[in-house]
């Protein structure tokens, strides 16, 4: 959604108390880490898929422009609204000069704040609003910590609309902080004069409420940052190089499993395809022939033996006679009455005994190979003269000495195991279908 509406990023200012700070550049180039504060927005809003933005820039535009040039780098397309050095129109103003770029909406950013929100449910509820009636604006709430002296604003909390906005340095006892960031209507820009020096929070807001106009706002628990002072800068870059840390470990972990599910999967492909081919054959002839598919587990494989009956009884991918499979997991009037009567380890060899045939396939679906009530299971199909198909983890010879056929996916994780279980349910369930039609 965020594709096809322009971001229009305020970056002109002078920003004059962090040039104690950064003098030799504008403050949307402040560095924080290897990378500056303005690609950080970018990168934040092009996660979102945002591809379209609009700098308005002014005082040292030249560095921006050559910083970040037309956006290709970073996978999106930025354009430039120059403002005279000498003559800066204020985010209203720049806004106005920007007009052109409102789609009839744009998403406006202060080049100063960092608001990690969803963009992509406010450009939604702002859109909703908009269509039930006149809406000049959204503003993006962040909730106001005690001490924080930023712009303020209250809302009604039956409509969600602006009641005041007041800018930073005012007495207020508001919850809420503007966040730097809104959708704006290009109507909007009607009440701006053109081409004259014109605040969006000091003058526009205030004045559109006072007349009577609709802004909306949505509020987020999320805390804003500004970078407008060199203390605030400070503690942004800590704060971001901080999350930053958290998030390399975080990749680390998601790499670590993925590349475990792939040496899983490798062996499946490397030592299993023969048996996978064997399995679906056997199945296919057992179904012709007017067998029933059974299957049993426990805990994720109960709910795994559940999902592959499933795909029999109805489809996995074609449409077809459906085939007959039961997941003796799926009965809880059954299970707990044999569980209750007898002993937990007969809920399914019980089964068993009670619906199984020599024409039929029992499997059993155990991540460890210990499973007792599921070899119990198995055990009372081999004594009826059913095939028996385990699925399992690492070898272990008292489980596989009650299968005719047996898939060891080689893994000690329970989580690795049950995914390449699933695999492999996934590539029979489309064989025996597609046999099935033939």
């Amino acid at each position: 959604m965020l594709a096809q509406i322009q971001v229009v990023i305020l970056a002109g200012g002078l920003g004059t108390r962090l040039m104690v700070a950064l003098p030799d550049r504008p403050k949307g180039l402040a560095p924080v880490g290897d990378r500056t504060f303005l690609e950080i927005q970018i990168q934040l809003l092009q996660a979102q898929g945002a591809r379209h933005f609009v700098l308005c820039v002014g005082h040292q535009a030249e560095q921006i422009q050559n910083a970040l040039g037309d956006g290709r780098r970073f996978g999106v397309q930025i354009e430039y609204s120059i403002e005279e050095a000498g003559y800066l129109l204020g985010t209203a103003g720049a806004l106005k000069k920007a007009a052109r770029y409102f789609t009839p909406d744009a998403l406006v950013l202060n080049g100063d704040t960092y608001f990690d929100i969803d963009y992509v449910t406010l450009l939604q509820r702002h859109r909703e609003a908009q269509h039930q009636g006149a809406l000049l604006a959204t503003l993006a709430l962040s909730g106001l910590t005690a001490g924080e002296r930023y712009g303020n604003v209250a809302i009604d909390p039956l409509t969600g609309r602006l009641c005041a906005f007041k800018e930073k340095d005012s007495d207020s006892n508001a919850e809420w902080v503007s966040g730097g960031a809104y959708i704006v209507e290009r109507a909007l820009l009607d009440y701006v004069p053109p081409d004259q020096p014109c605040s969006l929070e000091r003058d526009i807001f205030p004045r559109l409420l006072a007349e009577g106009q609709t802004l909306a706002a949505m509020t987020y628990p999320n805390r804003f940052f500004d970078i407008g002072t060199p203390a605030a800068w400070k503690q942004f870059t800590a704060n971001y190089l901080e999350w930053q840390d958290k998030m390399e470990d975080v990749q680390s972990v998601i790499r670590k499993q993925i590349e475990e599910n792939l040496a899983v999967t490798q062996n499946l492909v490397e030592a299993q395809v023969g048996l996978l081919a064997q399995i679906s054959e056997t199945l296919t002839r057992a179904l012709k022939s007017g067998g029933t598919l059974y299957l049993c587990g426990n805990g994720g494989s109960a709910a795994d033996a559940q999902h592959i009956a499933t795909e029999f009884v109805g489809r996995y991918g074609r449409d077809r006679r459906a085939l007959p499979a039961i997941a003796l997991t799926a009965n809880p009037a059954t299970l707990t009455a044999i569980g209750n009567d007898y002993d937990f380890s007969q809920i399914f060899a019980r089964q068993v005994q009670a619906y199984v045939t020599s024409r039929d396939v029992v499997v059993g679906l155990s991540t460890s190979g210990k499973s007792l009530n599921v070899l119990l299971a198995l055990r009372a199909a081999r004594e009826i003269g059913a095939i028996t198909i385990g699925f399992t983890g690492l070898l272990d010879e008292q489980f596989i000495a009650e299968v005719d056929l047996c898939l060891c996916a080689a893994s000690k994780h329970t989580s690795r195991i049950q995914e390449v279980h699933l695999l492999a349910w996934h590539v029979i369930c489309d064989l025996v279908e597609q046999a099935s039609i033939e």
